[in-house]
């Protein structure tokens, strides 16, 4: 009679019925998806793709490796989640969420959060950024609309990174001035 050692009798992540494991993971799903759950993206969407990655993860996850189940999991499903955030940001820019034709005192929410924005502050920062010079128009929109980073925004500019982040401080200064923040 063979003894049988107490990782062998734990069958492999990969012979695992789909379902059961769905379940089994579950609360940690909607633990993820709630606190990385924003304005454009749903708590339903996030838990989708981490479902997704958590059946990846359970196909392609190897014994003997040298961290567990649950820890390659773990990573594997936060980061589709935070793919899922990337795609749907690239999806819908900022100005698309926030403006609105109505320009009564009425407010948009995000769902999920506490955020409420007046249409007419939206109003006016449309027509704000429509008076800037083009290349500091665009450079607001590639970094607060696109979501692109300094770097990003320099190379599709043409220009240096220093240069970007030089007229990102001026444009942040105008947009003080122009709206009354007295922050620094």
């Amino acid at each position: 009679m063979a003894l049988l050692s107490p990782i062998s009798s734990v069958p492999a992540p990969s012979s695992r019925d789909s379902n059961a494991l769905l379940l089994e993971w579950q609360t940690i799903l909607e633990r993820l998806a709630r606190r990385k759950t924003n304005c454009l993206a749903t708590a339903d969407d996030l838990m989708q793709a981490g479902r997704a990655a958590l059946l990846r993860a359970d196909r392609s996850f190897k014994t003997g490796r040298r961290a567990s189940f649950e820890t390659y999991a773990s990573v594997a499903i936060k980061n589709a989640m935070k793919r899922e955030l990337r795609r749907v940001r690239g999806n819908k820019t900022l100005r698309e969420k926030l403006t609105s034709s109505d320009t009564s005192l009425t407010t948009q929410a995000c769902p999920n959060t506490l955020i409420r924005v007046p249409t007419l502050v939206t109003t006016a920062l449309n027509q704000w950024v429509a008076s800037l010079p083009r290349f500091l128009a665009e450079i607001f929109e590639a970094i607060y609309e696109l979501r692109l980073s300094q770097r990003q925004v320099a190379v599709r500019l043409g220009v240096s990174q220093p240069r970007v982040q030089q007229l990102h401080r001026q444009l942040i200064q105008l947009a003080r001035r122009q709206f009354g923040s007295n922050q620094t």
